[in-house]
């Protein structure tokens, strides 16, 4: 095992050692000053209350305590609902699940290919308009 020299220095294993942790604490510095550019820019494009992910959270200063869900989260679980009992039929689904306000608020990983909306970036620059 490496000692410390009579001087004091560093020994080379504890330099290599310092080096790589600084260079991680960097990396991990630079992740999370882009993540939370990220955050910023999302809170700031998207209003709190339209993200999916905080639909279920009851707003803060609202006075609610989570009795009861919002009755437009109601209407996209029913949504969800009869989509996947079109899916388990094999038939078309609801209109409704394709309205560009609900198409970007139901999980599409959940359901096969044949039900998911087509990407309108697909037929950008054609007369198709998706």
């Amino acid at each position: 095992m490496a000692e410390r020299t009579k001087s004091g220095g560093r020994t080379v294993c504890e330099g290599w050692s310092q080096a790589m942790t600084d260079a991680l604490r960097y990396q991990w510095w630079l992740y999370d000053l882009q993540y939370r550019a990220g955050l910023k820019l999302l809170n700031t494009l998207v209003p709190a209350h339209e993200r999916p992910d905080t639909a279920a959270t009851p707003a803060e200063g609202s006075g609610t305590t989570g009795e009861s869900p919002p009755a437009c989260l109601d209407e996209l679980r029913d949504l969800e609902r009869r989509a996947w009992e079109c899916v388990r039929r094999g038939v078309a689904l609801p209109r409704e699940v394709y309205d560009i306000r609900n198409r970007r608020r139901i999980d599409w990983s959940a359901f096969p290919e044949w039900a998911r909306p087509v990407d309108p970036d697909v037929f950008a620059g054609s007369a198709h308009e998706g």
